[in-house]
């Protein structure tokens, strides 16, 4: 389907300063209670609840709480499994260990003359009493957090702006000034949790492009709050695809009527459930957060590995500059059909070249069939084994 036919259904593309769009934007509402985005928080509100009850009527929601406690010990043993989330996991225990209120180191050694630390670690152990002491802590110490966040993120934000102006004046960046301000200004910083599986599947730090929200994990603010900070607004930053979709069967026409959402975010492509070029986006935007922090950590390290494999191993190298330009590029609806996104079509014609016609696409669908690091191995091989299996 062309552009033109995508554009004539009940879909549009619109720019980031269409009307009803950035009235959607305006009004976004970042929770009240800001705590309410630490894991546990429903436990946390529910006892304080309970204690202002009697005793009889207490008795009755007894249910209630238990049913939240079975609730957050599944989503912890969830995490635990899961290896992008099980040293937050390991935090949440080590937290509990080290503070004598949630009573867990008296548990163990009351339980036990040689702790089942196995039983802990898979939550199972746990009573629901000492759960609940370690949830209720666990949100306090948030809240805590909470005190100091919106001076941590001005600090961020001035040295991320700082940097940002050098890299624009320097010519690094395709980016004005003006797109800088604007979106500093319109993307609300929030903390957030990383073992809250439901807010976000990137757990240190997310941004969803669709309220203008990013979101830092407290668990990260110690070790790497900036460069998680830095990372996010850089997907903040990144070129946008936008659309609008009309309803099939709209009240009124007019702006009210239409859904907003993101098409492309950088270099990742969204439709429905299923997306595009994730590792690339996420190699691209980790590499330039590394670059702008000076700093050398693991983060994203295979999807950086592959970037820069496809940049190398074809038979002509493709410039990171235009990984770059695409990267930062704003589709303009107010171009003629087939110059909306020339940096794109620069970088896609470039990869052809170096390789074959529509590579990127079938480089990305062998990324989903058979993971990442047999996708580099075999890039470090002879890539046209990705020709043959796609």
């Amino acid at each position: 389907m062309t552009e033109g036919q995508t554009e004539q259904r009940s879909i549009k593309k619109i720019s980031e300063a269409d009307q009803g769009y950035r009235s959607r934007q305006e009004q976004t509402v970042v929770l009240l209670d800001p705590a309410e985005y630490a894991f546990g928080y429903d436990v946390h509100v529910y006892r304080k609840h309970m204690d202002r009850m009697s005793d009889s009527l207490k008795a009755k929601f007894e249910s209630g709480l238990t049913k939240k406690l079975g609730n957050a010990r599944v989503k912890l043993q969830s995490q635990s499994h899961n290896p992008r989330s099980a040293h937050y996991f390991i935090d949440f225990i080590g937290e509990s260990l080290l503070d004598s209120d949630t009573g867990l180191t008296s548990f163990i050694l009351r339980r036990n003359e040689k702790p089942d630390f196995q039983k802990i670690f898979a939550v199972s152990g746990i009573s629901d009493k000492v759960l609940e002491q370690m949830i209720v802590a666990h949100v306090k110490r948030f809240e805590d957090y909470l005190s100091t966040f919106d001076t941590q993120v001005q600090t961020w934000q001035s040295q991320f702006d700082k940097r940002l102006r050098e890299k624009i004046a320097s010519g690094s960046y395709p980016l004005s000034i003006e797109v800088l301000e604007r979106r500093l200004q319109n993307t609300k910083v929030v903390l957030g949790d990383a073992l809250r599986d439901d807010l976000t599947s990137d757990k240190g730090g997310h941004f969803e492009v669709e309220r203008e929200i990013a979101m830092i994990a407290q668990q990260e603010l110690r070790r790497r709050g900036e460069k998680v900070y830095t990372h996010e607004m850089l997907h903040a930053l990144s070129g946008r695809t936008l659309v609008a979709e009309k309803p099939k069967n709209p009240i009124a026409d007019d702006d009210e009527n239409y859904y907003y959402n993101a098409q492309r975010v950088g270099l990742r492509f969204q439709s429905g459930e299923s997306s595009r070029f994730r590792w690339l986006n996420e190699g691209v935007t980790e590499s330039l957060t590394q670059d702008i922090c000076t700093i050398t950590d693991t983060t994203y390290e295979k999807e950086r590995e592959l970037f820069k494999l496809l940049q190398q191993q074809g038979k002509i190298p493709v410039s990171e500059e235009l990984f770059i330009k695409a990267f930062f590029e704003n589709y303009n609806p107010d171009l003629p059909y087939g110059e909306r996104i020339p940096a794109w079509k620069h970088l896609y014609s470039a990869i052809n070249n170096a390789y074959v016609p529509g590579f990127l696409l079938k480089l990305d669908k062998y990324v989903g069939t058979n993971g990442i690091e047999k996708t580099i191995d075999t890039m470090k091989g002879d890539w046209r084994e990705i020709i043959k299996t796609s």
